[in-house]
């Protein structure tokens, strides 16, 4: 009788221990699909929600997030369309509970010079920023190179029309791209 109980009870501690191994398996599992999630596919799961993005030159950007992708996200604010570059942001405040691993190999998003280019066939009026928040151009994006694009803007001079400027920004220094009605003389 008495075996019987200590056996009874070696396998109890058996059983608990495999499944506290059967747990720690699982939980090792579940951090390393987790760590298969890239920011974008992450705040995929906050498309068409409210977010606030902290930008590397100071200061919060509230958008409605209606794209995510892995260079850029897309979304609008009070003042219109805007694409902010994924290298410009410090953090994001939004809602990431129903992100989740990916079931497939990742798709990838349109590029951010692909992004651009659309604004360049829209014939858009845009407004460049820097990483540092410093206005760099206002005008329409004629061309987007492999690691840069050119922005043409009319100055007016006196109050009548003046010269074209062309400008070239390197891709790494822009910080947001907003496509919005400005006025242009």
């Amino acid at each position: 009788m008495r075996w019987e109980a200590l056996f009874a009870d070696l396998e109890g501690e058996l059983a608990a221990q495999r499944w506290q191994e059967i747990e720690a398996t699982a939980a090792e599992l579940t951090r390393g699909d987790r760590a298969q999630i890239a920011l974008g596919q992450r705040l995929q799961a906050a498309v068409g929600t409210q977010v606030r993005v902290g930008l590397t030159g100071g200061g919060m950007m509230p958008m409605m997030l209606q794209s995510a992708a892995p260079e850029w996200l897309g979304g609008y604010d009070g003042a219109g369309s805007l694409i902010v570059t994924t290298r410009a942001i410090e953090m994001v405040d939004a809602d990431l509970s129903r992100a989740a691993p990916p079931e497939e190999k990742p798709r990838v998003g349109a590029s951010f010079a692909a992004a651009c280019r659309s604004l360049s066939r829209r014939r858009e009026l845009v407004a460049v920023t820097s990483v540092s928040g410093c206005m760099l151009a206002e005008g329409r994006i004629d061309l987007v190179g492999a690691d840069y694009i050119e922005v043409t803007a009319s100055l007016s001079v006196g109050g009548r029309r003046g010269s074209r400027l062309r400008r070239a920004i390197p891709m790494a220094a822009v910080q947001t791209v907003r496509a919005h009605r400005m006025a242009m003389d």
